[in-house]
């Protein structure tokens, strides 16, 4: 098992012009004198500062906070730090706080020029540290005051300590702190801008970003008007037992049927790509249909050595190849009742993502996050044997209530008033399987008495990977998987991402805001991604609405949007 560090930098949307801007009367009411006054009893400003334009904001390097992780002198270009750095960049001129909430902190970022609405971002993991890096295009390019939160704590992501026996650090990471300083937020905007209301405020985040903004649903259905979640980590107490689960299949000791070596499991993702390519009908190096993928076939015709036409190095062990037919099984586990489905498995094509919880013939590691979590949020003993106790153990305490449950949301409410979702899920992800998003999906739908289109929408992205990226070869990333998500831009660079950012069809955060203010449902999502890290297009395809897929109607240019249709 390893750990999954998973970075972003934050949405990426550009859209110079798109609404008039709102500028204080003057910079100096940027001052905690003026501020500190909106902020609830016993909060205070830590720091305030004027941005200048061009400039960054954030904190030093830190070896405790999970973003300080940049090594980039020209992203870090004003800083004083020249190496690791957790900042906003680019910023335009600004008043920039942090702002200390008692047990946790957030940071907030306000424009001059103003949209009159506010952005929340979230986070990542279970790392702490204000998310600075994922903040700064909400000013830059939508002249969205944009906020983050350290989640009530600062660590690596494998440094669960702060969570071991304190139940309120948990419920400050699970949502009191997106809901608290979100809300403080709000209060600052009418304190610095002085206007009475807020046009509209919005979420982004992906993995446990998008978890975070699903739960503050269920919590209050009026804190954000529009909300684009991206592969959420929504089924805390089923997903991570799951995961050392999944370890368990490849211990040591059984040299028969593990990967001993990285060759056995690199070897993988290349021959399941191969034989499920074509399946859609178009032979593109993506595995866009991965439920007409039969794994087991796979496996024993084109993985295992001796069948025909495999060849004889670089193949699995029939012992081996059942192993990898139990990674895809269903995690079902007994109850009083019988057995049920306690997980989901990943799906064909996310093959790519083995290395986040299989490792050559490894043991459950005492540094894997999810044995972390199993530790420090449940309180189990270091060393502990792994049973399926767990997912029982894990349902009944929900530690910092952090579980997501669709059912237990008021849609009807949040439909009501206006508010807008938007889903999406990489088919590619080997991390938060896309039948976890499914499900979510379709509890939704049942507890909305079906009336989701009034409301959301849900994309499934063929062959992306956890949130952003894909299989890819040296000079170019396979599927385009670039659509204004949460921290696509960090496999994109600045020109590449101003390509797409606040163009509504390709950007699904402007098609949010431009279906909560008013105009059409968004329909497809063209997404794009390039040849190396020029701004040369290689392939461009609609991502659709679900149910709907893009099929090809013009397999002459198969790597242009106009070649392909939703159905």
């Amino acid at each position: 098992m390893k750990i999954c560090y998973i970075l972003a930098i934050v949405l990426p949307c550009f859209a110079e012009n798109w609404c008039p801007g709102h500028a204080p009367t003057s910079t100096s009411r940027c001052s905690n004198s003026t501020l500190s006054h909106a902020l609830p009893q016993g909060a205070f400003i830590e720091t305030t500062k004027e941005i200048r334009n061009g400039e960054c904001f954030g904190e030093d390097t830190y070896s405790n906070i999970f973003y300080a992780v940049l090594n980039d002198t020209n992203v870090c270009r004003n800083a004083q730090d020249s190496g690791s750095c957790n900042y906003a960049v680019h910023l335009p001129p600004s008043c920039a706080l942090i702002v200390n909430m008692g047990t946790y902190r957030f940071g907030i970022i306000m424009p001059t020029t103003w949209s009159g609405s506010l952005l929340t971002v979230g986070s990542y993991s279970y790392g702490g540290g204000i998310n600075w890096k994922d903040m700064w295009t909400g000013p830059k390019y939508y002249k969205l005051a944009t906020i983050s939160t350290d989640t009530g704590h600062n660590s690596t992501q494998p440094d669960m300590a702060w969570a071991r026996g304190n139940k309120q650090a948990q419920k400050d990471w699970g949502y009191r702190s997106i809901d608290g300083s979100t809300k403080a937020g709000k209060a600052l905007l009418v304190a610095y801008y002085g206007q009475n209301s807020l046009k509209h405020a919005y979420y982004s985040g992906c993995s446990t970003g998008g978890r975070q903004g699903l739960k503050q649903l269920e919590v209050d259905q009026t804190l954000f008007d529009g909300l684009l979640i991206g592969a959420p980590a929504w089924n805390q107490t089923h997903m991570l037992p799951w995961i050392t689960r999944l370890a368990t299949i490849n211990p040591p000791g059984q040299a028969s049927s593990i990967f001993n070596s990285g060759s056995d499991i690199t070897v993988i993702p290349s021959r399941i790509r191969d034989a499920c390519d074509g399946l859609d009908g178009v032979r593109d190096s993506i595995v866009s249909r991965p439920d007409l993928c039969n794994i087991t076939s796979v496996a024993r015709n084109n993985l295992t050595c001796g069948a025909p036409g495999v060849p004889s190095t670089g193949c699995l062990s029939s012992a081996q190849a059942d192993t990898l037919i139990r990674l895809y099984q269903n995690y079902t586990i007994s109850n009083s009742t019988g057995r049920y489905q306690a997980f989901t498995p990943p799906e064909p094509g996310s093959e790519a993502d083995y290395s986040v919880y299989l490792s050559p013939g490894s043991t459950i590691a005492p540094d894997g996050f999810d044995w972390q979590w199993e530790i420090d949020f449940l309180d189990y003993p270091r060393g502990y044997n792994f049973s399926d106790d767990i997912v029982t153990d894990a349902a009944k305490a929900d530690p910092g209530s952090a579980t997501a449950r669709p059912r237990n949301t008021d849609w009807n409410a949040f439909n009501a008033r206006g508010g807008k979702l938007i889903m999406y899920q990489g088919l590619a992800d080997g991390l938060i399987p896309a039948k976890s998003t499914n499900s979510y999906y379709e509890q939704m739908s049942i507890a909305a008495s079906g009336a989701t289109d009034s409301f959301s929408r849900y994309y499934q992205v063929p062959g992306m990977h956890h949130c952003f990226a894909s299989d890819k070869d040296s000079t170019k990333y396979f599927a385009p998987w670039m659509f204004g998500g949460m921290g696509q831009q960090t496999y994109a660079t600045i020109a590449q991402t101003e390509s797409i950012l606040g163009k509504g069809d390709a950007d699904m955060l402007t098609a949010l805001m431009n279906w909560v203010e008013g105009k059409s449902a968004p329909a497809s999502i063209r997404a794009t991604t390039w040849i190396g890290t020029t701004t040369t297009i290689y392939r461009q395809r609609p991502v659709c609405p679900y149910p709907q897929r893009a099929e090809i109607i013009d397999p002459s240019n198969i790597d242009s949007a106009t070649s392909w249709v939703c159905r």
